[in-house]
């Protein structure tokens, strides 16, 4: 089971003292739910949500769109992202490295739209290792191109020389 901390000040939040019961349940479920990772960003689609809250296709709709145009909590797809989390979340050591291999596992367009909406780009280690990935696939690609045109070369040259294939 996971534990999430959440500071009691919420309840004094000019923000979340304007919401309307339903709202306020929907804000605390997307902040203290099963999925949300590090990142604080995490995959959940409207049906686990529906499910998992009891509230109508129409009650989800209206608090998303509120929470979304208040700057608070983006959806995307599947996909949410709690905008102010890191204030109040920080994580170091391990979680780092979880963090990294999150950011890793995340589809192109689910990472452009996070780095998008978080306002700011990534820290440096996170973006950093998302593009050493890619510089090390497209070494790792072009070094087997050189390696299967060194042994067609020795191929050739053996079938040439010696009369022989391998």
């Amino acid at each position: 089971m996971k534990t999430r901390m959440l500071y009691t000040k919420v309840w004094q939040d000019s923000y979340f003292a304007s919401l309307i019961p339903i709202e306020s349940y929907l804000f605390l479920y997307f902040l203290l739910n099963d999925y949300v990772t590090v990142l604080h960003l995490y995959e959940c689609p409207d049906r686990t949500i529906l499910h998992e809250t009891r509230v109508t296709t129409g009650e989800l709709a209206v608090a998303k769109d509120k929470f979304q145009k208040a700057d608070k909590i983006y959806f995307y797809k599947d996909w949410i992202y709690l905008k102010n989390a890191d204030r109040y979340e920080q994580y170091a050591g391990l979680a780092n490295k979880g963090k990294d291999n999150l950011v890793r596992q995340l589809n192109d367009d689910i990472y452009t739209w996070y780095v998008k909406v978080k306002g700011s780009p990534l820290e440096a280690p996170l973006k950093g290792t998302r593009e050493q990935d890619k510089d090390k696939e497209q070494e790792i690609d072009q070094d087997k191109g050189y390696r299967d045109f060194l042994k067609s070369k020795e191929k050739l040259t053996n079938k040439l020389t010696y009369g022989k294939q391998n």
